[in-house]
């Protein structure tokens, strides 16, 4: 369904199998809506691999027109955020890449059992290289001072766990909810109480949602992709490496 998803199945298959990514680069994959085109296009697939949690619900179109495709969620194994749930971004850990690259070998071998192997193989190859990634990225993170951070979006949860930082708010105070003068006000005690000086904003968020915000609270906003494959995101691991420059920048100048 997304991108970062795309690429890990696309390294655990290798060769033995075509990947093709249905949301589009840039795009919001909250309100994103399949087109009737995709819907024939993917009606030839063996199967369809999908985050879940609601993120990517906008599949079950596919699943309703080609009955025959296989749907895959790559969530098992996955923990569960502090609020006892799996949360929809959980791909932006380099821990549950790992988990959802093994989950993924399982599956090709399910569906094409005489390349089970080689999908086992590919699984342990690509690990080798997200544990590379994930070494890089704390070395990144391990000499700052200051690891308190604000979102626009509720999505970087795993990733601020891993690396030991602190999301002190965002301005969407939940998945899909908007924001309300009561967070908003909840959330300008939190950056002044603690000194926060840049805001995180995906980048299908036009800078005039966010404007007067930035304005008021002396913020300087910096932009994350949480779904990559275009420019130096045109990889999963590119852009959890782009991602954690981007914070770390933002950190320091902080």
């Amino acid at each position: 369904t997304i991108f970062p998803l795309a690429d890990i199945v696309r390294q655990v298959g290798q060769d033995r199998v075509e990947v093709i990514t249905i949301l589009p680069a840039g795009a919001n994959p909250h309100t994103f809506q399949v087109t009737p085109k995709q819907v024939l296009e993917l009606a030839e697939a063996k199967a369809l691999f999908r985050i879940g949690h609601h993120l990517d619900d906008w599949v079950s179109q596919i699943a309703l027109s080609a009955a025959q495709v296989k749907m895959v969620s790559v969530d098992h194994l996955i923990s569960p955020t502090s609020g006892g749930e799996i949360g929809p971004h959980y791909w932006l850990s380099l821990k549950n890449a790992k988990i959802m690259a093994k989950n993924s070998a399982r599956e090709l071998g399910a569906i094409d059992p005489e390349s089970g192997q080689w999908y086992e193989l590919g699984a342990a190859k690509y690990i080798k290289q997200l544990d590379q990634a994930d070494r890089e990225i704390r070395s990144l993170f391990s000499l700052l001072p200051r690891k308190k951070i604000v979102t626009f979006h509720p999505a970087w949860s795993y990733f601020a766990s891993d690396y030991g930082l602190e999301i002190v708010g965002t301005v969407e105070p939940g998945e899909g909810s908007e924001p309300t003068p009561k967070s908003l006000a909840a959330l300008s005690k939190a950056v002044r109480q603690n000194n926060v000086r840049a805001l995180f904003v995906e980048p299908w968020i036009p800078d005039s949602e966010v404007e007067t915000f930035l304005q008021d609270l002396n913020l300087k906003s910096y932009k994350l992709d949480p779904i990559g494959g275009a420019g130096e995101y045109n990889s999963y691991i590119n852009m959890m490496r782009r991602n954690a420059r981007t914070m770390v920048e933002a950190l320091k100048n902080g």
